[in-house]
């Protein structure tokens, strides 16, 4: 009533950072007044909180959809992330840790795709930025948007894209140069091979000079473009060179090493370009759709524009994006070409990088031990085509969702044909699988060496394939409950499923956890003593 206050023990964590902290904590709870209070605690004297957003949310009668995501952060400490509507909630041992807000609502949740690597959590979605969920403390979870070292850029050349200006450079060959003289042109730490002096006396030697020049900075590497630079003789030994269209930006000026004359050579900037190039993700043009690590780099499986290309971070720089001159460990930008769309849908890093696109099933196909380069390319194996569900493993085969979410096929290498086929894995139990979407798999505990794949179905049901290869045990059952399964997920022996429930007429979302010791769904398990009221 804006006169008596009542804490609602809503606390958050002690707050010792510069950095903005973002907290988001769940009633149900009904007021019309609210604040934000320091209680207790030791005197803040000259120090300062400052709240840059309180937003209210008001529940309404949907139940959200729901994405479970395994994030093991060390041998002991092992979370279950539940994604909801702009909220991630997580949990320890069944237990609540923490709450905090997402940007993405109930109905993107289908299409999020997340890695962790350590204390980190990477969730992508082609509408929204790549988030960082990041564990602070046991009890301190943290989401936020990722601030990129260095993005790659892309001409997309169409009317979104930035209207490039010349970049002009004044190239003046003085003294005694003649046919024949040779010299290297330096942009941005980008060198040409040797370029030759046609002569300046007749139209054609001085056209030959101009082009000579024109051919050696478009081929520099630091020039993006594969058209755009043109140069032209504009006085006595003086040749202009612009980089327009595809190839403008604002460079640094060039340099002319003199490599066999007897003349000096000058070069001056005279205006400075800008690039018709841009981010190649973001608000406008969307976000990457999938994401993985492997061998020390962050890859990202295309983007909402650029839904066939592949980005490979520097290794050891997992934020690190910025294209160079191709060097071993430098980032990575390939597009998949071929008959057919290869949308990126999904990423595995298992013996190979794996790629799973619409159109078909790509790997680097690499030796065991040498890693990916920009020089290399994915070689297509299977033209199957897979849908937006991120692969597992399992008995060192990956499978995966067909694109028509029905089959779900078995990714693996064939020693008869020296790559990988695609097998339906699904194929002896289709009745079972229906609009697949969700995989993910139990690797066996303590008591049980069985391992389960876990096909979380469209109608709510789940299929799941009981596998043990060095047996040749593969079997398929269907588990149903009253409910419908929405998600699941598995870290180490633990596994987990979101499911909606109706009780007394409402429906309601449950965490729920597979246990050898109950015998009957949704049950609670009590061990204190019995009593009879008398």
């Amino acid at each position: 009533d804006d006169v008596a206050w009542a804490t609602l023990g809503i606390a958050f964590p002690a707050l010792d950072y510069q950095d903005k902290r973002t907290y988001r904590r769940e009633g149900p709870v009904t007021a019309r007044y609210w604040r934000v209070a320091k209680i207790g605690g030791t005197d803040m004297g000259a120090a300062v909180i400052s709240l840059d957003g309180f937003n209210l949310w008001s529940a309404t009668g949907d139940v959200s959809e729901v994405r479970l995501l395994p994030f093991e952060v060390s041998t002991e400490d092992r979370y279950i992330v539940a994604l909801t509507d702009r909220t991630a909630t997580i949990y320890k041992d069944g237990a609540f840790v923490d709450q905090t807000a997402t940007p993405f609502p109930s109905s993107a949740l289908d299409s999020v795709d997340a890695s962790n690597d350590a204390e980190n959590m990477l969730i992508v979605h082609e509408d929204y930025p790549p988030q960082f969920l990041l564990r602070e403390s046991a009890t301190n979870f943290q989401r936020t948007p990722i601030v990129f070292e260095s993005i790659p850029t892309y001409d997309y050349n169409d009317t979104l894209s930035p209207t490039p200006t010349n970049d002009t450079h004044v190239i003046t060959f003085a003294g005694a140069w003649k046919q024949g003289d040779t010299f290297q042109i330096e942009l941005q730490g980008a060198r040409s091979g040797i370029v030759v002096f046609a002569g300046d006396a007749t139209a054609d030697e001085r056209t030959s000079t101009s082009e000579n020049i024109a051919r050696a900075v478009q081929k520099l590497y630091i020039v993006r473009g594969t058209t755009g630079v043109a140069c032209v003789r504009t006085g006595t030994g003086e040749h202009t060179v612009v980089l327009g269209g595809d190839s403008a930006d604002n460079y640094e000026v060039m340099s002319l090493t003199v490599v066999d004359s007897s003349g000096t050579v000058t070069v001056a900037k005279s205006s400075n370009g800008s690039s018709r190039r841009e981010a190649a993700w973001s608000a406008t043009r969307g976000y990457p759709r999938s994401v993985t690590f492997f061998e020390g780099r962050a890859y990202f499986g295309g983007t909402k524009s650029l839904q066939q290309s592949i980005f490979g971070s520097i290794v050891g720089a997992p934020l690190a994006f910025e294209v160079d001159e191709g060097l071993d460990d430098e980032a990575i930008f390939t597009t998949l070409r071929g008959q057919n769309l290869n949308a990126v849908n999904g990423l595995f890093a298992g013996r190979s990088l794996q790629l799973f696109t619409s159109g078909g099933e790509f790997r680097y196909a690499k030796q065991q031990g040498t890693p990916v380069t920009p020089a290399d390319a994915p070689v297509n194996q299977t033209q199957y085509g897979a849908a937006k569900v991120r692969p597992v493993s399992i008995d060192g085969a990956t499978l995966y969702v067909q694109r028509n979410r029905k089959s779900i096929r078995d990714f693996k290498y064939n020693y008869e044909e020296d790559s990988f086929d695609s097998l339906g894995e699904s194929s002896i139990a289709p009745h079972l699988v229906n609009d697949i979407k969700q995989l993910f798999v139990w690797n066996g505990s303590r008591e049980d060496e069985i391992s389960l794949v876990f096909a979380v179905n469209g109608d709510g049901t789940l299929a799941v394939l009981n596998s043990r290869r060095e047996a040749n045990v593969q079997a398929w059952v269907r588990w149903t409950t009253q409910g419908l399964v929405k998600s699941g997920a598995a870290v180490l022996e633990d596994v987990l499923f979101a499911v909606r429930r109706t009780f007394n007429g409402v429906d309601r979302l449950f965490l729920e956890q597979m246990s050898a010791e109950a015998y009957t769904d949704c049950a609670v398990i009590s061990t204190g003593a019995l009593r009879t009221a008398i």
